[in-house]
């Protein structure tokens, strides 16, 4: 195997480790980039910066999932960690449960929440836009 396809296999490998092991949102602003891919995957267009929204899919799962204290700095109506892992264990298996019962139907109906992140150049959504458009239902 040559050096330059030993390089791409681990490059996707570590792409693939890191999405498996990264909890759900974290990263600051990881909600409202995927927001901007499923507005495209929905087929909704560009986002105007000016009145983008985070689907009610994506603001029910961000207000539900913890995140660090980073985020909580700006969103503090989101869970920390600390909080989460304070809670009893049905408390965390509810939170769960709620998590994974969000409606699919939700994806695309805007929340109040607003997308910031809707002036951003729109290849690389594009381009993560056709495989969210394909795993939408899984």
């Amino acid at each position: 195997m040559s050096a330059r396809r030993l390089l791409i296999a681990f490059a996707f490998a570590n792409a693939v480790v890191y999405s498996l092991l990264t909890p759900l949102w974290e990263g600051f602003d990881e909600p409202f980039h995927f927001a901007y891919v499923q507005q495209l995957a929905n087929g909704q267009g560009l986002p105007d910066p000016r009145t983008a929204r985070l689907s009610n899919e994506v603001g029910t799962s961000f207000l539900l999932a913890p995140a660090s204290p980073v985020i909580q700095l700006n969103w503090p109506e989101v869970t920390s960690y600390s909080q989460y892992f304070s809670w009893p264990a049905s408390t965390r298996a509810e939170i769960r449960q709620r998590l994974e019962g969000i409606p699919l139907g939700l994806r695309w109906r805007p929340s109040q929440m607003p997308n910031y992140e809707a002036h951003q150049a729109p290849l690389a959504y594009l381009l993560l836009a056709v495989p969210e458009r394909l795993l939408a239902r899984v």
